[in-house]
Formats: C-alpha cells, sequence, structure tokens
C-alpha cells in the first residue's frame, strides 16, 4: 500500500486531497492545527494518521513530522499545502510576519527533513502547493505573492538537487489559480474558480504522472506566462484604478 502525508489537511485542497489518496488506496496521514478537523478524517474508509502540527513552530514540526514518519514506517509521498493568505492593504507587520512563517519557513522546514528521509530511503516524491500569484507582485497581498515565488523557486532548484544527486526524489510544483476554499472566501474578482474537490482531482493527476510543474487547472499556465510578459507599468496602472487598492 503507497503511503502519504498532507501537510496542512484541515480544510480545502489539503481536506479534498485526503479522500482522493484514500480513495486511490494510499494509507494517508493529514496534519494540521485543528485537532477536531483531523480526527474527522478518520471517518473516511481506509488508513488515517494524525498529527496536530503547527508549521510556524518549524522545530517541533520537523520533530512531529519525524514521529509521523516512523508511525507510518516511512511514506512515498509528501504533500506541503500548508498555507495563508489575506490582502494587508494597510501593510502591518502581524501579517506579513504571519505568512512568511507559515509559507515559507514552515515550508522549507518541512520540505527540507523530506528529502533529507526521502535520500535515506531511496525515493520518494515532494509536491509543494504553490500559485499562480507567484507570477505576480500584487500590492494588495504582497507577502503572499512573494512566499508563493519562494515555494516555486525552491521547489525549481529542490529538483535539480535530486537530478543532480541523482537521488531518485521526484520534485512537483504545482500553481493553483483561484479555488473555492475558506481562504479565498468574500474575495472579489476571483474568475474561473474551480471547487477544492475539483483541484484535488487535478493535483492527483499531476502527483501520478510526476510533473514537475502542473498549474489547476492548466489554463492558469497562459495567465502565468501573460503576467511574466506585461510591465510594470500595467501593473502600477491597474493599481491606481482599482477601487479597493489603498
Amino acid at each position: 500500500m503507497p503511503k502519504a502525508v498532507i501537510i496542512g489537511a484541515t480544510s480545502g485542497i489539503g481536506r479534498s486531497l485526503a479522500h482522493v489518496l484514500v480513495n486511490n488506496g494510499y494509507a494517508v496521514g493529514v496534519t494540521g492545527r485543528r485537532t477536531e478537523l483531523l480526527e474527522s478524517l478518520k471517518k473516511i474508509t481506509g488508513t488515517v494518521f494524525i498529527k496536530t502540527m503547527d508549521v510556524t513552530q518549524p522545530e517541533e514540526a520537523r520533530r512531529l513530522l519525524q514521529e509521523l514518519y516512523d508511525e507510518m514506517g516511512g511514506f512515498d509521498l509528501i504533500i506541503l499545502n500548508a498555507g495563508v493568505g489575506s490582502r494587508n492593504r494597510e501593510y502591518q507587520w502581524p501579517p506579513e510576519a504571519y505568512t512568511i512563517n507559515v509559507n515559507v519557513a514552515g515550508f522549507v522546514a518541512l520540505a527540507n527533513l523530506s528529502y533529507q528521509l526521502f535520500r535515506k530511503q531511496g525515493h520518494g516524491h515532494i509536491v509543494g502547493i504553490s500559485s499562480v500569484a507567484a507570477h505576480l507582485s500584487d500590492g494588495r497581498s504582497t507577502s503572499y505573492s512573494a512566499s508563493k515565488a519562494f515555494v516555486s523557486n525552491y521547489l525549481r532548484g529542490l529538483d535539480y538537487k535530486s537530478h543532480w544527486n541523482h537521488a531518485n526524489i521526484d520534485i512537483t510544483c504545482i500553481e493553483p489559480g483561484f479555488i473555492d476554499t475558506p481562504m479565498t472566501k468574500g474575495r472579489q474578482g476571483m474568475f474561473w474558480t474551480i471547487s477544492a474537490e475539483k483541484s484535488a482531482h487535478l493535483i492527483y493527476k499531476a502527483i501520478r504522472r510526476k510533473r514537475h510543474r502542473a498549474y489547476v487547472p492548466g489554463r492558469w499556465r497562459f495567465v502565468s506566462w501573460m503576467l511574466r510578459l506585461l510591465p510594470d507599468a500595467v501593473f502600477r496602472r491597474i493599481g491606481r484604478i482599482s477601487t479597493k487598492y489603498r
């Protein structure tokens, strides 16, 4: 039986992925801050391990991931899904710090440990959930866009590292567009929005194919391409005419 761990599985994409993986024969370890939501995943027909974890405490999170690895007898796949994002129009420090602690420091702490565990194990697959926002310097949610750019570039570097070291570790970067999750609830101006359940199936498809990078849904590939080509003047203009930007 293949084994997988999902970091950040209490809601949204992570929770939907837990269902998809169990339904496809995986034993699944799930982590998150809310124990009661993790416990509810045990109702899925299958093998589910839970571990309450706060990735803003990186050393403790690494210790707990090691515990989960030992309890499961190793695992073949880890999906680094824990992430936060909000619009910080007043540019206050606490929201900025929290976003970086979760999306960057927490991500790196567990990606690093996963790579080390898989090197010793001889195989593994690391999947990171980034965002199309990685290609957009958004003045409304600066730290979120920057943190996702970090995730995408870190995973690219990790992919090169695995290849150079002949490590037999697959690396997949997932860049979703707008997904209907608690994190996006109430957001205006979203388009091409899909459900967390639909996104989970598309992500699983990319995982099975061991894609290096996948956009969810695939049409966002063209948006990311256009965003990279647009000059800074366009984004400055958008910021000036937006009624929601202060």
